[in-house]
């Protein structure tokens, strides 16, 4: 017998659509035989009308592990007036008949809505509420936990997390004021003799419209991000999250075919979900902290002998850096840099973040520390420069006295550059935008002319 699975998205409380819309479905061939919370499963009949009623009983639990008593009374009950019983949807039931002119499932409308309300204020609305504060307390955890604006365009891993949760929060609010604008809607017409009211598909667009949307954002990131150890880290992450709802809902299932009752049911599901996020969250920590995601990379041992005769000794990475302090200066052979170079990704945005660091206090060469940031929409530059600039100042002037400015400066090639002052003290630190690359460049160390600022700049923008 063939099947098929389906996306739906009806809400739980908009029974008149769902029935219509099982009843094209019969039409076509296709008759429903399980719901869970989005995937419905179809099995393949002969085409045939059908017409379908849905019940509610607020009593009812997807953790029993079988129907109540007053759930099975109440289907011989409908088995007698030719409703056959099809499956169960939390407290919803669902029957259908083939039966022309078949008698109503439910002849108060009132009865029924109130049924309704019921039903929705112990399943759906504290998860709906739950879910929204939730995700509005991850969305605003992680604003706070931005850094500087350019960093924010180029955080790829940041701005999925956000956007999701935004969606998510987005779609819990569409769902509760679609619900109780229905719901008001609704008694107004059952006060006056009328039936409920249909919510009709514009909820089903808008849920459908927020996942696409989602999925869309959720590509672009991880096509910008490909061969950063960051992706690799959230689809881990995200696959370990769906084999986790995954076996959750085959737990409930087989504690549902056991027997177990619904306080045992629960109490196992919750259980072994919180042992499971924890299991989940404590390996991905140790797997990062070892080191398990982050591509390996040149490195040598620097050991050096302080003057108290201790002896320490100093991990110094080799990355390739497209500016160094040899393109400035000369630098005695064997100098002990530790080369740095990290590069992160976004639809927005991209940035390599080098340094260039000397562990030998002995020696006057110049030490680098830059990054260079490309918008991949260059109107963000009229945003994102300012606030970069406003953003270094803030975070300087907070630790540092005198205050920190930054001043414009001439340059050659086109390049817009501000230099940085404390007070009236100029400082080895530029700001360099030109086209839609925007550069922040420090070099200690050594004394640097106008003419290697120039070369560094044109290094960096031609790199």
């Amino acid at each position: 017998m063939k099947r098929k699975r389906r996306l739906e998205f009806f809400a739980f409380y908009d029974t008149e659509t769902i029935a219509a819309h099982l009843g094209r479905m019969a039409e076509k061939g296709w008759a429903l035989s399980e719901i869970n919370q989005y995937f419905w499963t179809y099995t393949q009949i002969p085409p045939e009308k059908r017409t379908y009623g849905i019940a509610f009983f607020p009593g009812a639990s997807q953790f029993d592990p079988k129907p109540t008593a007053q759930q099975t009374e109440y289907m011989e009950y409908c088995e007698e007036a030719r409703w056959h019983y099809v499956t169960q949807w939390h407290q919803m039931q669902i029957f259908y008949t083939t039966a022309e002119n078949p008698t109503p499932l439910e002849t108060d409308e009132g009865l029924k809505l109130e049924v309704i309300r019921r039903a929705m204020k112990k399943s759906f609305l504290p998860g709906t509420w739950a879910l929204l504060v939730l995700f509005l307390i991850q969305f605003f955890f992680q604003r706070n936990t931005w850094d500087s604006p350019l960093e924010v365009l180029a955080d790829g891993t940041s701005q999925m997390g956000m956007l999701s949760s935004l969606m998510i929060s987005l779609l819990c609010i569409v769902q509760l004021v679609s619900y109780f604008r229905w719901y008001r809607k609704s008694r107004a017409a059952t006060e006056a003799g009328g039936p409920c009211q249909r919510a009709g598909i514009a909820l089903s667009r808008i849920s459908l419209l927020t996942l696409v949307c989602v999925c869309w954002f959720l590509l672009c990131q991880f096509y910008f991000m490909a061969g950063q150890s960051l992706l690799a880290i959230s689809l881990l992450i995200f696959l370990l999250f769906l084999v986790m709802f995954w076996l959750l809902f085959q737990l409930q299932k087989l504690l549902k075919k056991r027997g177990s009752s619904r306080e045992m049911n629960l109490f196992l599901t919750i259980l072994a979900s919180i042992l499971l996020t924890v299991g989940i969250t404590a390996a991905i920590f140790a797997a990062v902290a070892s080191g398990a995601f982050s591509p390996k990379k040149e490195a040598e041992i620097y050991t050096r002998t302080l003057s108290d005769g201790q002896v320490y000794s100093i991990e110094l990475e080799q990355d390739t850096l497209p500016l160094t302090a040899a393109d400035l200066a000369d630098i005695p052979a064997g100098a002990p840099y530790s080369s740095s170079c990290r590069r992160s990704s976004s639809f927005l945005a991209s940035v390599t973040e080098c340094s260039q660091l000397c562990f030998d206090p002995a020696l006057d060469v110049p030490e680098l520390e830059y990054e260079v940031y490309d918008l991949r929409i260059s109107a963000l530059a009229d945003w994102a420069l300012p606030a970069q600039m406003e953003y270094i100042l803030e975070r300087r002037n907070r630790y540092h006295t005198p205050e920190s400015t930054y001043a414009p400066v001439s340059f050659a090639d086109g390049i817009q550059a501000w230099q940085l002052y404390d007070d009236d003290e100029p400082q080895p630190s530029f700001v360099w935008a030109k086209d839609s690359r925007i550069i922040r460049i420090h070099i200690s160390g050594a004394q640097i002319s106008q003419s290697q600022w120039e070369q560094a700049a044109d290094i960096l923008f031609d790199s």
